[in-house]
């Protein structure tokens, strides 16, 4: 089962993720535009979640555009043993 990172969490407490993902591999998954505006309209849809972890909804954009602007793709962690 693969594993990722919140994005709320990760740029609040990037220090913590590799505490989080120790013993983990991980892969990166590219995301296309298409992809990126799916991701953000799925965080849109949590409406009552948007101001509590955001602020607004063009800094939720901004933020989400902020997260997969380090590495270009999605980076998902998994189990050793569930990466053979």
């Amino acid at each position: 089962m693969p594993y990722y990172a919140d994005v709320p969490c990760l740029l609040r407490f990037p220090e913590e993720l590799p505490i989080a993902a120790r013993g983990l591999g991980d892969t990166l998954h590219p995301i296309s535009a298409r992809g990126l505006a799916a991701w953000q309209r799925g965080v849109a849809a949590y409406k009552s979640q948007i101001r509590m972890l955001f602020g607004s909804r063009p800094e939720m954009r901004r933020q989400i555009r902020a997260c997969l602007a380090r590495d270009h793709n999605a980076r998902l962690w998994s189990h050793p043993a569930e990466q053979a």
